[in-house]
């Protein structure tokens, strides 16, 4: 019981650290120690240690064990890197459950969750869209029954996730995912499986480009749209 609460910690903790040191809390050049965020976050320094270990494989902190860690600017290889690795997995573990056949239900569920997506004009709710966004990711990659798969796309999706706080999707580029969403539902329906491909190969693509986009850029962006 003790270690299922100290993983939950520090899974909590390495989230935090992670959104904090993409945000901007902790800037490039910044020295941390475990014991200083320990300090900050009022919890011992195990999960810390833990979290600290993660970044440093993640390029985020250049750490050595008992000194202190450096801030590193966000590595847009590494992005880059993750999302040819997140891109295929989608695409073959997608195109593969749609192969083998999706039921009547599950595109009854996935067109639902496309509904509710679309009812979403951009703004404030940015946060909450973006979250119903990777559950209809996920819905669609579950079927393939891959379990290995499931959990590198989780993985992706947590960095992905402090990414993603650093801007609010516009309405022009929700307009692009609606899109995007619907053709890969329309490739689903008819087993367009090369179509299928292209489509989550392409939204994907335009996913990364913006959470990568500087803040600044993502708003001088959406007032020219």
């Amino acid at each position: 019981m003790m270690t299922m609460d100290i993983q939950t910690l520090s899974e909590r903790i390495l989230e935090r650290l992670r959104n904090d040191i993409i945000n901007g809390k902790y800037k490039p050049g910044e020295k941390i120690t475990v014991k200083q965020i320990a300090d900050t976050y009022g919890v011992g320094t195990v999960p810390v240690r833990e979290a600290f270990i993660y970044l440093r494989c993640e390029k985020l902190l250049d750490w050595q064990a008992y000194k202190a860690a450096v801030v590193l600017p966000v590595d847009t290889k590494f992005i880059m890197d993750l999302r040819q690795v997140y891109a295929f997995i989608q695409a073959d573990f997608i195109v593969q459950a749609c192969e083998n056949g999706f039921t009547q239900e599950d595109i009854n569920t996935i067109e639902a969750m496309y509904q509710e997506l679309c009812t979403y004009r951009g703004g404030d709710d940015s946060e909450e869209y973006m979250e119903k966004d990777r559950l209809f990711h996920r819905f669609m990659l579950e079927q393939a029954g891959n379990e290995r798969a499931l959990s590198l796309y989780d993985e992706f999706s947590t960095f992905s996730k402090a990414l993603r706080l650093r801007y609010i999707v516009t309405p022009e580029r929700m307009r692009c995912n609606h899109i995007e969403h619907g053709e890969i539902i329309r490739c689903l329906k008819t087993k367009d499986l090369e179509g299928l491909r292209k489509a989550i190969l392409f939204h994907l693509e335009m996913f990364i480009h913006t959470i990568t986009l500087e803040p600044d850029s993502v708003t001088d962006n959406a007032r020219k749209n």
